[in-house]
């Protein structure tokens, strides 16, 4: 709710209330320019008993309205702070985004390109939207996307988010300069190994062409992008041990207390 309906409703609200306060005064304002002389020939006593009536009903019902209004425009900032509050804990600073693209999960590793290392992640029912606060975070809207540069996955159908369709969110710290090219997962019924690959986006006609792979491996925290990737799997996580390629684990963002800096003051 914005604060621009709450203005209007006390804006209003301030007016019925002159009614109630000054019936007369406010014929003579807003009604008796349309007469040869203010005046001369004013409202009824009837009339005004009508109008304050009318005034009061007005700014009780105005009143009540504004205070929903406000009521909900606090639960609603309050619920955002809330929100980044969880994610700042889980995540770390800056705020991640969610990478937006339908994955088709590779099955090894490609070659040429850097492997990222997977951050934390968090299991996602996609059924019920939970947790609802990753479904509210930012898509990562790169500035320069081009068709066939290489970037991870396919835009999803209009109307429907990558994360709507996904079993696990994996948190990565790319190289600023890269973007994530291919992600790697291979399921067992104890073990779901993640791996994610990095690498430059393929130059655009005529542009002057850099290697594919580089990107750094381990970047500095000025020098990466926090996001949030989705990946389908063939079930839900489960009681599975989520670990990264070479068998290393992937710990729960739920279990993490992040080591990420905090933003300055």
């Amino acid at each position: 709710m914005s604060l621009t309906s709450i203005a209007i409703v006390a804006g209003l609200a301030i007016l019925t209330l002159w009614g109630v306060v000054a019936p007369r005064g406010q014929w003579r304002v807003l009604t008796a320019w349309n007469r040869r002389s203010a005046w001369d020939g004013g409202p009824s006593s009837l009339s005004v008993g009508i109008h304050r009536t009318v005034a009061i009903l007005a700014t009780v019902a105005l009143v009540l309205t504004g205070w929903n209004l406000v009521a909900a425009y606090v639960a609603t900032v309050t619920a955002s702070v809330r929100t980044t509050s969880v994610v700042h804990e889980m995540w770390g600073y800056p705020t991640p985004m969610i990478v937006d693209r339908i994955v088709e999960n590779a099955t090894a590793a490609p070659s040429g390109l850097v492997q990222q290392p997977v951050v934390r992640y968090e299991p996602v029912n996609s059924a019920k939207r939970t947790p609802s606060y990753l479904f509210e975070l930012p898509d990562w809207n790169r500035i320069a996307t081009r068709a066939n540069d290489g970037y991870i996955g396919t835009q999803p159908p209009v109307g429907i988010d990558a994360i709507d369709s996904a079993s696990i969110v994996v948190q990565l710290r790319g190289d600023s300069r890269c973007i994530p090219r291919t992600a790697v997962v291979v399921e067992n019924t104890t073990t779901i190994a993640i791996g994610v690959f990095y690498g430059r986006p393929a130059a655009a006609p005529g542009a002057k062409t850099v290697a594919l792979n580089s990107c750094k491996a381990s970047p500095k925290a000025d020098d990466a992008l926090s996001v949030l990737l989705p990946l389908s799997l063939s079930a839900a996580v489960g009681k599975r041990h989520v670990t990264n390629l070479d068998g290393s684990p992937i710990p729960l963002a739920t279990d993490t207390p992040t080591a990420t800096p905090t933003p300055a003051p």
